[in-house]
């Protein structure tokens, strides 16, 4: 087969085959192969440069999309098969764990850190995040091992800073009552921190 290129305006070539468009990769992708204008190459070679381009394309949005933010491998996976076929897949998440981009076990830490630290998550909501995030059971449950957490003192920061309600009023009560279960607190944490704060009628 007779190939023959065409540069795009943003760097990028254009691969053509006795002159019908096969695909579309990087400059340096392209020139790292040493074919040029011309050249003739077998059915099979160029079949494998495009599997390889395929392979490429997928690891450059796996990196892409780690790059913005951490994922789990689930995570990962389910962003990039909406694009890739399940080898090219598998090739990229090989490759982000080899160079330690992709790690669950710290990804779960990381995430369980930051749960608790800006919203105050409780760890039976916590666990419940990195579940719904594809963390296995193993990694969630090592996670909350590492939190340094206090109910009481976490409720407290609740009810004290994040929280506006009248604790003399029964239904601003029962109203932060179910936020604070949603956040996953138990019934009788957040009993005991409630109980804590004076009724209005109290204080007079």
């Amino acid at each position: 087969m007779r190939i023959t290129t065409e540069q795009t305006k943003n760097g990028k070539i254009r691969v053509f085959a006795d002159g019908e468009y096969s695909f579309t990769v990087s400059g340096d992708f392209w020139y790292s192969f040493s074919i040029y204008d011309d050249d003739e190459i077998s059915p099979e070679r160029l079949s494998e440069i495009q599997r390889m381009a395929l392979v490429n394309r997928c690891i450059g949005k796996a990196y892409s999309l780690l790059a913005r933010r951490a994922h789990s491998e689930w995570e990962l996976r389910r962003k990039l098969s909406g694009s890739f076929d399940e080898d090219a897949v598998d090739q990229a998440i090989a490759q982000a764990k080899e160079l330690s981009f992709l790690d669950d076990t710290r990804y779960a830490a990381d995430l369980a850190e930051e749960l608790l630290r800006l919203k105050h998550y409780a760890p039976s909501r916590i666990r419940a995040e990195l579940l719904k995030r594809g963390v296995s059971r193993d990694d969630a449950d090592s996670a909350l091992a590492t939190l340094d957490f206090d109910a009481q003192r976490e409720l407290l920061f609740l009810l004290t800073e994040k929280l506006v309600w009248d604790p003399s009023d029964e239904k601003d009560r029962k109203r932060v009552f179910l936020s604070l279960q949603r956040l996953g607190y138990s019934y009788y944490d957040i009993q005991d921190a409630m109980n804590d704060f004076p009724r209005k009628e109290e204080d007079e």
